[in-house]
């Protein structure tokens, strides 16, 4: 289980370089939010230099990776951009990249396992599996955020709005995300029986604490563990948000 952490700032913490499979510098830099000492998975903040050019062509990851585009874009095939609000959910061993643009990007990226990046001969021009695994969730190669509507809940001051991004089919867990409008006052935790893990996608928000949580800020709740919930939004916030 990944450690219950209350209140982080991406900029406390240390850049790391990415490395393929085969220790080959991708060019791409990270920050780690949160890990699990046990499967690996984690949550972290990538950061794509302008101009970038990945090096490693086709290849794949041996658990599932999903991605949210805060700003910038980039192409994993030389043709469709993720831009701004773009969203993709790959299972695992789906091979992918083999043309990989950039102009400079900052993205959320959070993965099932260990940052493996794995090079293959590519088959096809399109995205497919080296091999299949089942996942409860759909394979989503670009999901444009802003096209979708919001489902408004609640009334008056504490009205907000969510957009379901992901869903297993299996277990209910999904990737959301959640909008307070300015003004915002209320009080929201997301569901007791399930983690809740989230990232400050623009504006900001307070908890019943006081603390206030900027652009791209971060915490993570293990099931059953108390948390002050989000109480007001002076200037409104978005969120992205993951229950499981």
């Amino acid at each position: 289980m990944r450690a219950h952490v209350s209140y982080l700032d991406p900029e406390t913490l240390s850049w790391e370089e990415i490395l393929n499979s085969n220790g080959v510098v991708t060019g791409v830099h990270r920050r780690i939010y949160n890990k699990d000492p046990e499967s690996g998975d984690f949550t972290s903040f990538a950061e794509i230099p302008k101009g970038w050019i990945g090096p490693s062509g086709a290849h794949y990851h041996s658990t599932f990776e999903e991605a949210f585009i805060l700003s910038g874009s980039l192409t994993l095939d030389g043709e469709d951009y993720l831009e701004s609000g773009s969203y993709l959910y790959r299972p695992g061993m789906v091979v992918h990249g083999w043309t990989e643009l950039s102009e400079g990007a900052h993205i959320i990226i959070r993965r099932g396992g260990p940052a493996d990046i794995i090079p293959v001969e590519q088959l096809h021009s399109y995205e497919y599996p080296f091999e299949e695994i089942y996942d409860g969730r759909p394979h989503i190669l670009h999901l444009r955020t802003d096209e979708l509507e919001w489902t408004w809940h609640g009334a008056d001051d504490d009205r907000y709005g969510e957009k379901v991004l992901s869903q297993d089919k299996d277990s209910g867990d999904r990737t959301l995300l959640l909008h307070l409008p300015p003004g915002w006052n209320g009080s929201y935790s997301g569901p007791n029986d399930r983690a809740v893990e989230c990232v400050v996608v623009s504006g900001e928000m307070s908890l019943a604490d006081e603390t206030v949580f900027g652009q791209s800020c971060y915490f993570f709740r293990p099931p059953g563990v108390d948390h002050q919930p989000i109480t007001h939004s002076k200037q409104g916030c978005t969120l992205l948000m993951w229950e499981e």
